[in-house]
């Protein structure tokens, strides 16, 4: 089904301002200064605060008791004031600026600007008409309501002379709303909406400046092409149910580009995903109804293509520390035997699954071959080839390598002269290696390959160095560093094969409770793997250990940090269960994000 895109004029606010030319240069405006200046504001369509239903291409919009407006004015004195309105009614039309800032009329002609709401996240407003404000990437809907803190509005309002009793402000908005709604095909739980350009280098959203006076977005800071809106009931529950047949409706907000071309809105389920592409440009500042219509069954195609590609579905500016992320330990294994055997799946059909961070262990060879007890028969660089194949068919998805050196064969010397070889020079994928940062985003690490390694070796590092990693630990505090950048890492990696199942069970779900708590620039490594013992094998072992993670994830939602797991995506283990718990949080649970 094609879109429904109606575009409907957001704002009709209907004040006049009192001014006059900057040619009258011989008027003597000396009485005036220093006098209060009065400012007041009417609409008959729509301003900032309680949306209501869309009604003839208009959505009424009322100012609300407590809304904050800053003016800034390079005359005025202060030059910048704050004021909270006061409202007659409960849906006023008009508004008073009441208690906040006095400011005082000075010399000559004035230029008036003004932003709404003047606690927008690092609002900076100046007497030449320049603002700078941040709008998040990460949004959240209940019932269908937009959140009006998310309204920008702003007036230039210039050439005033001292001699008016009133300043009135003009107010339009510096955002564009996207008004979604779809319906249900079949009973689901929807999680998030996502809206993506596919514009090179166009932000939806980030930390922003605008000329008020010329009524255009400048330079977007950092910033994401995606907005994703997390879809919450009205207790604030995460993801809304729909039976078959029910409709939903989410507003998302975005950048006011001076059009949009190519945009993308995608709705994520607990099924997979759907959507569309926006056919027409669509021109900023104004509120366009996006009609989705009946959102199609969703087969295992559909949930194959959300997790092939879960990380094109979450915003660019989100942290990678932050983030819920799938890894495989012994990842290269899937060729061997019983008992050196951790993964079922060759590493293409892993990241195909949806794991993001590989735990490779090349020996001291010439060759840097994987070993786990046996040779795996495949090469480090190899393994890194398989990656640059996924990353240049997916480029919105990434890989974390977390890599030491496996005593089974060669010798330390060698491994340390062929791998800081390969790192700095001679692989042909370096191009894909993407330096540690503590604040290391999700934008930045789209396309590239993050090499964290445990073993030292000759050269300049490449990625981070894990600082330490202690032999079968419970709970081990460590960090991830390069040159003087350091970010805290916790580590839960006990396998011992006498610790015994329940021990390790306890051990996983007390780190995914630490994963929960932990600062968002921590990184956290949580590994559900067990070494085999007298009548158990690692994938005996994942029958019961990944059952048991998955079921304590569900029942405990939040950002879980890596989970290094064995069997991904194994049905025979519940592996593909786990994998795609942990991928869920990203879609279930609020996303720190720079700004």
């Amino acid at each position: 089904m094609r879109y429904g895109i109606v575009a409907f004029s957001l704002f009709g606010l209907a004040i006049a301002s009192t001014g006059c030319s900057r040619d009258a240069v011989d008027v003597d405006f000396s009485a005036d200064a220093d006098r209060a200046i009065r400012f007041e504001g009417r609409c008959d369509d729509a301003t900032r605060a309680v949306p209501g239903d869309p009604a003839d291409g208009k959505v009424p919009v009322y100012w609300c008791d407590g809304d904050a407006v800053s003016v800034a004015c390079a005359q005025a004195t202060p030059s910048v004031g704050r004021y909270v309105l006061t409202c007659p009614d409960e849906f006023s039309v008009s508004a008073s600026f009441g208690s906040g800032d006095s400011q005082q009329w000075g010399g000559g002609l004035h230029d008036f600007y003004a932003f709404s709401p003047a606690d927008a996240p690092d609002l900076e407003i100046s007497g030449d008409g320049t603002v700078k404000a941040s709008l998040p990437s990460v949004q959240e809907c209940r019932d269908g309501l937009l959140d009006p803190a998310l309204l920008y509005l702003a007036s230039a309002e210039e050439g005033i002379s001292p001699g008016s009793s009133v300043v009135t402000l003009h107010f339009r908005p510096v955002v564009t709303l996207l008004d979604i709604s779809f319906a249900a095909s079949e009973a689901t739980e929807v999680r998030q909406i996502v809206v993506r350009s596919t514009q090179a280098g166009e932000k939806l959203a980030g930390t922003f400046v605008y000329d008020l006076g010329a009524d255009r977005l400048g330079r977007v800071d950092g910033g994401s092409n995606v907005v994703a809106v997390r879809m919450l009931q009205s207790d604030g529950t995460p993801g809304v149910k729909l039976a078959a047949g029910e409709s939903c409706r989410a507003i998302a907000v975005v950048l006011s580009q001076s059009s949009f071309v190519g945009l993308r809105v995608d709705v994520v389920t607990a099924a997979g995903v759907a959507g569309r592409s926006c056919a027409e440009p669509l021109v900023g500042g104004k509120r366009y109804a996006i009609e989705l219509g009946a959102l199609p069954a969703m087969n295992d195609a559909a949930r194959r293509k959300l997790y092939a590609s879960w990380m094109s579905y979450l915003p660019d500016d989100a942290l990678l520390s932050a983030l819920s992320i799938p890894g495989t330990h012994d990842a290269a294994t899937s060729t061997l035997n019983l008992w050196s055997k951790c993964q079922s799946l060759s590493l293409g059909a892993q990241l195909n699954a949806g794991v993001r961070c590989f735990d490779l262990r090349p020996t001291g060879t010439d060759d840097l071959m994987i070993y786990h007890g046996t040779s795996t028969g495949v090469t480090f660089d190899e393994a890194i080839a398989a990656m640059d194949r996924y990353l240049a068919a997916c480029p919105s998805e990434g890989c974390i390598v977390q890599m030491q050196r496996q005593g089974d064969a060669g010798n330390d010397a060698t491994f340390r002269s062929r791998m800081g070889d390969y790192l700095n020079s001679s692989s042909a994928y370096r191009d894909r290696f993407v330096d540690f940062r503590p604040d290391l985003t999700l934008g930045e690490l789209r396309g590239k390959i993050l090499v964290l390694t445990r073993s030292d070796y000759d050269g300049a590092l490449v990625g981070g160095k894990i600082a330490s990693w202690q032999d079968d630990v419970t709970d081990q505090i460590s960090s991830i560093i390069n040159g003087s950048a350091s970010a805290k890492l916790f580590i839960q990696d006990k396998y011992g094969g006498t610790t015994g199942i329940d021990n390790k069970k306890n051990a996983i779900i007390a780190y995914l409770d630490k994963a929960r708590g932990k600062a968002e620039s921590e990184w956290l490594f949580n590994f559900t793997s067990l070494a085999t013992a007298v009548v158990t094998t690692p994938k005996t072992n994942a029958r019961t250990l990944n059952p048991a993670t998955c079921d304590y994830l569900k029942a405990h939602p939040g950002c879980t940090g890596v989970v290094m797991m064995d069997f991904a995506g194994d049905t025979d283990v519940s592996g593909d269960e786990l994998l795609r718990a942990v991928i869920d949080q990203n879609f279930y649970c609020h996303l720190p994000c720079v700004r």
